[in-house]
């Protein structure tokens, strides 16, 4: 657990500036466990939102941002960015159903903030997340807590799959897609803040391999523990 992380970003919440947000936590994470964004790195951002985390990563980390978005005015803001000057590639596709267009083992590190709870297919998203990652780059995750905010109306949140982001469930998926977890924090008592590492060492399966086989978990997964 970092503990200076939450109020630094809940003074990141209160002044608005560039990168504020749950995207600026997630780069806090990422220096926290020694991996911070550096210049000349390439970063996959799914679902850029206000672009907070796009613009503060290009302009101040200096990495390029592969910023991707289904949303038509975050794609504008995104190219506005980038006109800018800012080290920007909006991306326009659904990460459920595209495949992202970027090359096998490319990408540096990879967030998602606020996101992957509307995805219509986290499992195929995160599998592209996984393949242009590097091994061993981190992902770094955000999402509203089901057990906190679930429902409709002020203060509550819609889920596509609730389930899976419920308690362990969502470790547990990330796990059974070789991340391993390297962080985890609660913030404000609703927000879940993950940091995983890519593996991509030996004796990686496919998940529905595993589950068709009936495959012993401590076998395929041990690699992650430790």
């Amino acid at each position: 657990m970092v503990d200076f992380i939450q109020p630094t970003a809940k003074a990141c919440y209160a002044n608005r500036e560039p990168g504020a947000g749950v995207g600026t936590l997630a780069v806090r994470m990422l220096a926290a466990i020694g991996q911070p964004l550096k210049p000349g790195q390439a970063v996959v951002e799914l679902g850029s939102g206000k672009c907070h985390f796009a613009r503060y990563a290009a302009s101040v980390c200096g990495c390029s941002i592969y910023a991707v978005d289904i949303a038509p005015s975050t794609i504008n803001r995104l190219v506005e960015l980038a006109v800018e000057g800012n080290r920007i590639l909006p991306l326009h596709l659904d990460v459920s159903v595209n495949p992202l267009p970027l090359a096998t083992d490319s990408i540096d590190a990879a967030v998602c903030t606020e996101t992957i709870e509307h995805l219509s297919n986290p499992y195929f998203a995160v599998a592209e997340v996984k393949r242009v990652l590097k091994d061993g780059a981190p992902f770094a995750v955000t999402f509203p807590m089901p057990e906190a905010l679930i429902g409709y109306g002020p203060g509550r949140h819609a889920y596509v799959y609730p389930g899976f982001l419920l308690g362990h469930s969502f470790e547990l998926f990330m796990r059974q897609l070789f991340f391993k977890q390297v962080e985890h924090i609660v913030f404000a008592e609703r927000i879940a803040c993950y940091v995983f590492s890519n593996y991509k060492g030996p004796a990686v399966r496919d998940v529905f391999d595993v589950v068709a086989s009936d495959v012993d978990g401590s076998e395929v997964y041990g690699c992650l523990d430790g």
